[in-house]
């Protein structure tokens, strides 16, 4: 690739000063402006194709850190969905054991006192906050490059220390159950549909929370390869305004603040 150099401006004053002179000496200035007309022209098209590449190459180098941002973010990204599909799976599991419980079934369940002596939802909750809070670490040392899309990750950063704050009140009231049933093996059976409701309604921030971070994901990738690919991944469509896209959960937490 040609190069435009303080170099080649020397050597083509150079030339024309010596066809300058030459045309000087023997008098004849029509051959020198035979000269020096292609001469313009020649140096012309080099500094455009010159201009040209330098631009090439910077749009190159764009893109590829781009994409190398994509592909440190990617990981990252991926333990926060799985950790939190974990965690909602566990919410979805025991809110369905909650359903099945009756004021006849007055029993001990294996699985609950499981979930008692291993402390399970506390330990999927810690997982999910550390995989996120990783998430964002590496998300910020690239900051600059993702600028345009830095609301995402603070209504992202907004709505998991929402979620955080509500899955530990529900941590508190389901173990204060557990405890009774374990220790006590007293049902109390009159907190099972209110533990059932607590457990339903997180289920559903934790599904429109993974929702979300489907969408950032599905945005990070356009924002690095669109430009290369000339094409977008589509947005992901809700059936109910309800269930939060990305785009409504920015507008939740700037109302809010």
């Amino acid at each position: 690739m040609f190069r435009w150099t303080s170099h080649n401006w020397k050597w083509i004053v150079s030339v024309l000063v010596v066809v300058a002179v030459v045309g000087w000496i023997i008098g004849d200035w029509k051959w020198f402006l035979g000269v020096l007309i292609p001469a313009c022209i020649s140096v012309a098209g080099w500094i455009y194709v010159s201009w040209s590449n330098k631009e090439h190459t910077k749009e190159e180098k764009k893109i590829i850190i781009k994409i190398e941002s994509f592909n440190n973010i990617k990981d990252p990204l991926l333990e926060v969905s799985r950790a939190y599909s974990k965690l909602g799976g566990y919410v979805f599991r025991v809110t369905r054991d909650l359903s099945t419980i009756n004021s006849d079934e007055g029993i001990y369940y294996e699985e609950t006192i499981k979930d008692y002596e291993l402390s399970l939802l506390k330990k999927l909750l810690e997982e999910a906050s550390e995989k996120f809070l990783e998430f964002v670490r590496v998300w910020e040392q690239h900051e600059l490059l993702l600028k345009p899309l830095v609301l995402q990750r603070h209504a992202l950063q907004s709505e998991h220390n929402e979620l955080i704050l509500n899955i530990r009140e529900l941590h508190i009231d389901y173990y204060a159950w557990l405890y009774t049933l374990t220790e006590y093996q007293q049902l109390n059976i009159e907190k099972v549909p209110v533990l059932q409701k607590k457990f339903e309604n997180t289920y559903a921030k934790l599904t429109d929370f993974s929702g979300c971070l489907l969408d950032v994901n599905f945005n990070i990738q356009n924002y690095a390869f669109s430009e290369l690919l000339k094409d977008e991944l589509d947005k992901r469509k809700v059936s109910d305004e309800k269930y939060l896209t990305i785009d409504t959960l920015i507008k939740k937490h700037n109302s809010e603040s």
